[in-house]
This record gives C-alpha cells, structure tokens and sequence, in this order.
C-alpha cells in the first residue's frame, strides 16, 4: 500500500503543477495584445482560429526564412479557410519595422505581422530560432512546435527537395481529428536574439 501511495501522490502533484502552468500561460496568452507592423495592437484572442492558430517566427535576413517564405505562403493558403489562423511573428529589436515591413512585401508573405520586441509571445511559446512554428489550440494548448518542414539539412546548408512535411502532416491530423503525428521537431534556423 504504502508504495503506491509512495509514487502515486508525486505523480499527481506534478500532474497538477502541469495544468497550473498551463493554464497560467493560457491566461497570459489570451490576454495578450501585440502591436502589428502598423503600431496598432492586436488581441491575440481574436486572433485565434476556430480549429488552431499557427505562429510562424521570423526574421528578416535569416536564410531559412527567406527559403520558406514560398512553403509559409502556400500553408496559409490551403489551411485558413479551414479554421486555421496563421500570425507571422518578429522576435526582439534587432530588426526595424521598416526592415521587417520591407521583407514581409519583398516576399509576398500575406499574413498578419506581430512584433515581439519585448520576447513576451516568444518566451511563453518557447521559440528559440528562426524560422519555427507553434501550433496553438482553441484553448491554448500547444499541440506542435518547431520545424516546417525538411527544407534546413543542417544551418546553412538546404535541400532542393522537402521530403518531410511536418507543419502539413500535423495540420491535416488536426482537421481529420487523428493523433497528430509528432509533438516537436527540432527546428533548424537562426537564434532569436535575446
């Protein structure tokens, strides 16, 4: 008896400091306002997709941006009529907004932009590189984060040919209601300045 209770009660104690956290984030996540490009705030709750939202990070120079622009474009296209919403966001200071505006027209990239200069989105989501996605519930739960896909074999080194599909696979797991195929896929890009 005394083993069960032994390793039972630990269990559920870090059960319960899981949801806390989660729903604290949930909390701060849902009462977040971001300015745009434009300076204009916006509520990342009403931003939210029926189905999920998809944060795509970015940042203007990063090679691998630049490479997945084109994959950005064409995932936000097939999925936003779905229930699907796509936020792009610049993390930190490191860039100004006329060189993120600049980028953001120069490849065509058609979503709605977040600046991120104090890394309050990019700490609670836990983005650590350019480019990386996080794939957001309703409800705030994280259900993927990390790469698009196998675009980076390595950082500064490309395929020409994308075997894995990862943001797609775990977008059509999500609208097909099935097990979404992987949690996490280490992203390869460029460090977010902190």
């Amino acid at each position: 008896m005394w083993s069960i209770v032994k390793y039972c009660i630990p269990v559920l104690l870090f059960a319960g400091l899981t949801t806390g956290c989660r729903n604290e984030r949930s909390g701060q996540l849902s009462k977040l306002n971001m300015p745009t490009l434009s300076g204009t705030p916006v509520s990342l709750n009403k931003e939210m997709g029926s189905i999920a939202t998809v944060y795509l990070f970015l940042s203007p120079d990063c090679p691998m941006c630049i490479s997945s622009s084109g994959d950005i474009r064409e995932l936000a296209e097939s999925y936003r009529s779905q229930g699907i919403s796509f936020l792009t966001v610049y993390p930190g200071t490191f860039y100004t907004v006329s060189e993120i505006d600049s980028f953001h027209l120069h490849y065509n990239i058609g979503l709605p932009a977040i600046l991120d200069t104090a890394l309050v989105l990019t700490k609670l989501l836990e983005a650590t590189v350019t480019p990386e996605v996080v794939v957001l519930s309703p409800e705030y739960e994280t259900l993927y984060s990390g790469a698009i896909n196998e675009r980076a074999a390595s950082l500064g080194k490309k395929r020409q040919l994308v075997g894995e599909h990862y943001l797609k696979k775990v977008l059509d797991a999500i609208l097909s209601e099935k097990a979404i195929p992987f949690k996490r896929v280490n992203p390869v890009g460029c460090f977010i300045e902190s």
